[in-house]
């Protein structure tokens, strides 16, 4: 495929695929070799009648140029196979060190990859490529290798078959796309929100369990119905030290954009937000930690 020294280096005559060792024992004989052995031997063989066109690039190749490389260089069958066995050696090396590097990880320490020589980079992404089946070529390797080397401290890259990589601050790493759904909620005093399977949202007047999180607030001063929804671009957040663009909040924190997205925040009727749940508390809360009489929480339920 020409994605990585093994690729250029050509077929192999012995490699492991889905456990099964696949030989290729002919692999270093010339044609002209294997049909003068079956002939000496009276052996009968069949042969592939697309072989004769010069339809195919793959004959034009065997019936005219191979021909004018041997009558130029009738050893070029030997250093063909001594260029195949050279460049597979370097690609082995290499790709002891890319395992070396990795251990048992998926993913890319930035911080060490960027001292890296350019050729175990480039190799390492090959290979985390190669762990998920994607398609791979020059052009992507480099593209992804821009992006780790890139000064945007969260950038990404849409693969084949829904796969991304992605670079979020000190990490990069690949994964499958996944769609999340969209949350938009109207909350009442005794409404129970079950935001998902494992999480939900209610009022208590008792102090919540240890897991939980929460904020206290002042039941006659809370504007129903609250709205819960995720975050929109236009989002600000009233703190002790003045207002703050939520987006300008998760940057801050270093928060990875696929969170950013997820993250819920609760408002009030005046469209105020109160809580960015797992994040930040908003003024509000903060001056009602004192005299607050009732518990907004948030519990996420671990699997028994």
């Amino acid at each position: 495929t020409g994605s990585n020294l093994y690729g250029y280096s050509g077929i192999s005559n012995k490699v492991i695929i889905n456990n099964f060792i696949i030989t290729r024992p002919l692999l270093f004989l010339n044609k002209t070799e294997i049909y003068d052995f079956a002939v000496k031997n009276n052996l009968k063989f069949f042969e592939d009648s697309s072989n004769a066109s010069d339809e195919y690039k793959r004959n034009r190749i065997r019936h005219h140029i191979i021909p004018a490389l041997v009558s130029e260089s009738p050893e070029i069958y030997d250093k063909i196979m001594a260029y195949s066995n050279i460049l597979r050696e370097s690609f082995n090396y290499i790709r002891s060190q890319t395992m070396k590097y990795l251990g048992d990880e998926k993913s890319i320490n930035i911080s060490t990859f960027i001292d890296l020589d350019i050729a175990l980079q480039k190799d390492i992404i090959c290979y985390l490529l190669e762990q998920m089946n994607i398609e791979k070529s020059e052009k992507i390797i480099s593209s992804i290798l821009n992006l780790i080397l890139g000064e945007k401290p969260q950038a990404q890259i849409t693969l084949k078959d829904n796969y991304v990589f992605k670079k979020r601050y000190e990490i990069a790493y690949i994964e499958k796309k996944v769609e999340h759904n969209k949350i938009d909620y109207i909350m009442y005093e005794n409404d129970v929100l079950n935001i998902n399977e494992k999480t939900q949202l209610y009022f208590s007047k008792k102090v919540p369990r240890v897991n939980a999180k929460f904020i206290k607030l002042c039941y006659n001063d809370i504007k129903f119905p609250l709205s819960v929804r995720n975050r929109q671009d236009s989002d600000i957040l009233s703190m002790p030290y003045g207002q703050k663009k939520v987006k300008d909040l998760f940057i801050d924190l270093k928060v990875p954009i696929e969170d950013r997205d997820k993250a819920i925040l609760v408002c009030d009727n005046n469209k105020n937000i109160l809580w960015v749940i797992n994040y930040a508390k908003s003024l509000h809360v903060t001056a009602c930690k004192e005299k607050g009489d009732i518990y907004l929480v948030y519990e996420e339920f671990k699997n028994e």
